[in-house]
């Protein structure tokens, strides 16, 4: 089925507040599905799991191991990506590099940092290690961001995998950026987003966790559209 790219953004963020995530980061989360989707990848699948991780203890926010450094809070477990994308953001703004160890969906903060990076000062290398050959290295700069090599768009594994983000010089030779009709055919610019039907169901019935029995009361204190017409 076929979703708007601003329906997908809502619905994601919908999904991310159903079961608990603060409303900054379920919002940035939307922006990054749509990047995703526009850049080819299944956003949806992907934040599906990552929600799924941390609403069964898999996954949790991050913590401050060193001085760049971050891992989940919870000895054992992983890293969420959601909560660890803004965090990686702001430590961009200060050290030249950043790592964060066992990160649950690598993909996520990809396109996260991708939308983000216009409004970063410069571009950076993504370096996901997973085991065996599950890495992959990619270039963000400017609102876009480039894979090189396979993409592995359900990376996901129960070690997760350990991510840096290391700044770089936009004038550095070996880095190359496309020109415009790379862009267009990478993002390929379309009005909807392609979901499965599955995909759908799953992003539904998390964000259904927002939803409240329909009462007088409820409808009296500003729900749904209210108790007349008129309102």
């Amino acid at each position: 089925m076929h979703v708007s790219w601003s329906e997908m953004e809502m619905l994601a963020c919908k999904a991310a507040l159903g079961i608990g995530v603060p409303v900054g980061l379920a919002e940035e989360a939307g922006v990054a599905v749509t990047w995703l989707g526009r850049a080819g990848c299944s956003g949806a699948a992907i934040i599906w799991r990552a929600l799924e991780n941390i609403s069964n203890g898999r996954a949790h926010p991050v913590v401050i191991q060193e001085k760049n450094c971050l891992r989940s809070k919870i000895t054992g477990t992983l890293s969420s990506a959601l909560y660890a994308a803004p965090s990686v953001s702001d430590f961009l703004h200060s050290v030249p590099e950043i790592k964060v160890e066992r990160l649950d969906e690598p993909l996520l903060l990809f396109g996260y940092l991708a939308a983000s990076s216009s409004m970063l000062d410069s571009g950076f290398v993504f370096q996901s290690n997973g085991s065996g050959d599950k890495c992959w290295q990619g270039v963000i700069e400017n609102g876009y961001g480039r894979i090189d090599g396979q993409l592995l768009q359900d990376h996901q594994e129960d070690s997760g995998a350990d991510v840096t983000v290391t700044a770089i010089s936009a004038s550095e030779d070996w880095i190359r950026m496309p020109d415009s009709s790379e862009i267009e055919t990478r993002h390929n610019i379309r009005n909807t987003m392609e979901v499965t039907e599955t995909e759908m169901i799953n992003l539904q019935r998390l964000s259904a966790h927002m939803l409240v029995p329909e009462t007088i009361e409820s409808k009296t204190k500003g729900a749904g559209a209210g108790v007349v017409d008129t309102d």
